[in-house]
């Protein structure tokens, strides 16, 4: 018999106005273009934010900052390059929102996406994180990229509906719970699993993952190999490309 799975966000998003307060916090290196994209994607949302804050993880050039304002997000700078993660660690704490909402300097929102995150936690207030995948529409025309991305977005659409991960194209937390966590480890001085190792400790710490398959995002950067490696290098500015988004909610 098919697994029946629970819709978070069946409800139209406009018809149950939330007062639940989002901060978003995307972390960026060098992100250039990229990062124009997605914040106009975040300011572009449709659902009302407290604030936006982008968080300069030591660019070399001023670009990062000059965009940043240029959309009115609110900067930070840390004193030296340490890694997304710690990024984001300094924007939820200098943050104001109940509910954090990460995204990537490379990844652009659909308008509805924050809307059905914020409503999937507003429908279970066990629910301590929801987070989406990429979605079927790869925007870069480079082979690795789309493969990358379906193979994600596919990954996502056929799993279980329980998980034990996190992820931060498009993750959203309540706050507390988040701080209560400490964060993302420093263990991670680059781009890598600091998502993927919250969620074990949120699954270790006995909360439950649930994924759904409501809202989306798109990746606009470019996967890349490194040089006779063969390893995969997902983010080269802190950002992406276009996705769309499955939730995993996170339970209490």
């Amino acid at each position: 018999m098919a697994r029946r799975r629970r819709c978070w966000t069946c409800t139209a998003v406009a018809d149950n106005p939330s007062s639940t307060t989002v901060s978003v916090v995307v972390p960026a290196w060098n992100a250039g273009e990229d990062l124009d994209r997605c914040l106009a994607a975040v300011f572009g949302s449709d659902y009302p934010l407290a604030e936006v804050i982008v968080v300069d993880d030591a660019s070399t050039g001023p670009s990062t900052a000059e965009i940043a304002r240029r959309h009115g997000a609110k900067l930070l700078r840390m004193p030296r390059q340490s890694g997304p993660g710690q990024a984001r660690n300094l924007g939820a704490r200098e943050a104001s929102g109940e509910v954090l909402l990460f995204t990537d300097a490379d990844v652009v929102l659909h308008p509805d996406a924050i809307g059905k995150a914020v409503a999937a936690l507003d429908a279970d207030p066990k629910v301590a994180a929801v987070f989406g995948s990429y979605d079927d529409r790869p925007a870069h025309p480079s082979l690795l990229s789309r493969y990358r991305n379906l193979y994600h977005h596919w990954n996502h659409q056929a799993g279980s509906e329980e998980a034990s991960t996190f992820w931060t194209g498009l993750g959203a937390v309540r706050r507390d719970v988040f701080l209560r966590m400490e964060g993302f480890s420093a263990e991670f001085g680059r781009p890598s699993i600091e998502d993927i190792e919250l969620g074990y400790r949120l699954r270790a710490a006995g909360l439950t993952a649930l994924l759904g398959m409501q809202a989306f995002v798109i990746l606009a950067g470019v996967i890349r190999l490194l040089p006779l490696t063969g390893v995969v290098l997902p983010f080269v500015s802190y950002g992406g490309s276009a996705l769309v988004a499955n939730y995993v909610l996170i339970a209490l």
